[in-house]
């Protein structure tokens, strides 16, 4: 394995134990209506209905509206997967990989089931053992 895997599988791993065994403080169950996984597939349909990978944004600020409008890069709808689940009452934070020249960035959001790695139109969920 390259050292930059191992880096980022381990960037991964600290991040995913932040999230989920270092929980901030629970959302009240008002806000989370439907389950972890639910809402991540939820966001993922809604974002496959606009999603526009745009590379000469790259580097930009964009708006909600702007991105849906003039699209994006994988920063622009990792941040965007993050806001959309914390405002649902998620746990959710953006996760950036450097392997040599190339910068990545996906979500990953949890609660006390598990979490999901939201990576631009990619949903992975998985949930934790007892």
């Amino acid at each position: 394995m390259e050292i930059e895997t191992i880096l980022a599988f381990g960037i991964l791993a600290i991040s995913i134990f932040q999230l989920v065994v270092l929980q901030e403080q629970p959302q009240p169950e008002s806000l989370v209506k439907l389950s972890l996984e639910q809402t991540v597939y939820e966001l993922r349909d809604e974002l496959e209905g606009w999603y526009n990978y745009n590379l000469t944004n790259k580097g930009k600020t964009l708006s909600e509206e702007e991105l849906k409008e003039l699209g994006g890069v994988c920063k622009h709808y990792s941040e965007w997967y993050t806001s959309e689940s914390k405002k649902k009452g998620f746990q959710a934070i953006d996760v950036i990989i450097n392997t040599g020249n190339r910068t990545h960035m996906f979500s990953v959001i949890s609660d006390h089931t598990g979490y999901c790695i939201a990576d631009q139109t990619r949903v992975k969920c998985l949930g934790l053992g007892k």
